[in-house]
């Protein structure tokens, strides 16, 4: 039996992003619907937030919910802070025991649950919020490469198989609970590289049959609804919008069909002039398609339009615009928000506006082996060779709260940071007078951070000495009132790096600490005497 082995944190480490996604990117293609669309305002600039790197390797199939990127390295799965690009964790998916690797859309985040699949043929069920196994698939021989990406409705996680020629080709359902298998629907002797969409207890995929099919699940199996036979395989994973199914074909076809989704009925289909391969995804927004067409444009389609045939040379009225011709050759899968469309193309990033498809943005990238950005919160995620990109603004700083805790004392101690609050230590604070804590960020430029700091007098108090990885901070103004003290400070952050802050007070006051004892004990001496005293001579 494999074991998943975390590396980086303890069997009881439960770690969380700063700030919940309020607009998350789950699975491939956003959802279950496949639309590669996020309803959000997108970076003007090509500024980047952040960048995370490894040191070798490439990194893959971002995804993100509940604050976190997820991505695979080889067959290592880390979580990212999704706000500062700190690294939260990772684990080895198969414990060491084989090299094979997370399959090429392999990752899924449900409920709390991680669902990685692997070219052993394993699905592995982990608790995103620390990697721990929580089940896997099979217990025993393992079917095809999992190369599909998992989705999750109706309490199952869906996805295909890839065994190729030699069989093992397989539409799988199994209990997100147990990981029990609930059925299996045996695809051609070929392979599955289309990731299914769900619509409802519908499921629609296509394969390397060279058709695209609809089962409904019962409950206890699949029943084939429809099949529709195209002219080659089908490897684009299809994507729903109100009544219809797109996606893109190859061979003979090369071109991007709408089907009815309930009979798989053609209602129109886009030709390419030359015998390209739609091998990538597409996206689907208010009523238009988007696809990047190998002939090195972007297109966007009605996707209502008049049913029938169209092409390149007689687009007719299906076509919205088509981008200039870009000069790279291997566009990806575009993602879509309310006013842009990013993809990639070879070694760039692109910006394009929604309403006409002129660039307004790019980046260079070392080599972006991914299939395309994904967005999250308004922000860019794009995986390039060994970095992790986040390109937007800056998140508001985050609020902590830390308790004080002694004997017949509790205080809390409020920091205010646009950095990753960590390590706050108060274990000297009675015998040295000193608070300590950590800020953390993975910014890729150097910026000017802050943070306040709040003491209540009664726990420590002033006047404080504050200090940056020993050294003053860039700039420190002290704000106090009858019963806290709070310090606003400045600080340069180089590119991932981390620092130590130290705050030094003159007086500790905890009610019934070792330092207060003494004076007590002497008062309630003096008082004792003077009753003495006074019952001495009044008697």
């Amino acid at each position: 039996m494999l074991v998943i082995s975390a590396l980086l944190v303890s069997t009881s480490s439960i770690v969380y992003g700063l700030y919940e996604t309020t607009y998350p990117w789950q699975t491939y293609r956003k959802g279950m619907s496949r639309s590669g669309y996020q309803p959000v305002s997108t970076p003007n600039t090509n500024n980047t937030l952040w960048s995370w790197s490894v040191s070798s390797g490439t990194v893959k199939n971002p995804v993100i919910a509940e604050g976190i990127v997820y991505v695979v390295v080889y067959d290592d799965v880390y979580a990212i802070d999704e706000t500062t690009g700190s690294e939260l964790w990772t684990v080895d998916v198969n414990g060491g025991s084989s090299s094979s690797n997370v399959g090429d859309r392999g990752l899924t985040v449900s409920e709390g649950k991680l669902y990685v699949g692997d070219q052993d043929g394993y699905l592995w069920c982990l608790n995103a919020t620390n990697g721990q196994e929580i089940w896997h698939w099979p217990y025993a021989i393992p079917p095809g490469d999992i190369n599909t990406s998992p989705v999750v409705a109706n309490g199952r996680v869906y996805f295909g198989t890839d065994g190729g020629a030699s069989g093992n080709n397989y539409l799988v359902a199994l209990d997100t609970s147990t990981g029990a298998q609930e059925w299996q629907y045996t695809a051609p002797d070929d392979s599955i590289l289309s990731s299914p969409v769900i619509d409802g207890t519908w499921i629609f995929f296509g394969c390397d049959d060279g058709k695209v099919y609809a089962l409904n699940d019962t409950g206890n199996y699949a029943i084939l609804k429809w099949s529709k036979v195209t002219g080659g395989r089908v490897r684009s994973t299809p994507c729903i919008y109100g009544d219809r199914l797109f996606f893109g074909t190859s061979s003979s076809d090369h071109s991007v069909f709408a089907v009815n989704k309930t009979t798989g009925q053609s209602i129109w289909n886009f030709t390419l002039q030359s015998y390209y391969e739609i091998a990538y995804s597409l996206a689907v927004a208010d009523d238009i398609v988007y696809f990047a067409s190998p002939s090195r444009y972007v297109y966007a389609l009605n996707a209502s339009t008049t049913p029938g045939s169209y092409s390149e040379t007689s687009p007719g009225e299906i076509v919205l615009w088509r981008s200039l011709q870009f000069t790279e050759y291997t566009l990806r899968s575009p993602a879509v928000t309310n006013d842009k469309v990013f993809l990639t193309a070879d070694h760039v990033l692109h910006a394009l506006n929604i309403n006409n498809g002129l660039k307004l943005w790019s980046y260079d990238l070392t080599y972006a082996y991914d299939e395309g950005p994904v967005v999250a919160d308004g922000r860019i995620f794009l995986a390039d060779s060994r970095y992790l990109h986040c390109f937007g603004d800056f998140y508001p700083p985050n609020t902590y709260h830390y308790p004080v805790v002694g004997t017949g004392y509790e205080f809390t101690v409020e920091i205010v940071a646009n950095a990753t609050c960590q390590a706050f230590d108060y274990s000297n604070l009675e015998s040295e007078m000193k608070l300590t804590y950590n800020l953390d960020a993975n910014w890729d430029n150097n910026h000017m951070l802050m943070s306040n700091i709040t003491i209540p007098h009664d726990m420590l108090g002033g006047p404080y000495v504050l200090t940056v990885d020993g050294g003053g901070p860039n700039s420190i103004e002290f704000d106090s009132n009858a019963t806290h003290t709070t310090i606003h400070f400045t600080y340069l952050h180089e590119s991932h790096d981390s620092h130590d802050i130290e705050i030094t007070g003159t007086s500790v006051i905890p009610e019934f600490s070792s330092i207060t004892i003494l004076p007590l004990l002497m008062i309630l001496s003096l008082v004792m005497l003077a009753l003495l005293k006074k019952e001495k001579f009044g008697n």
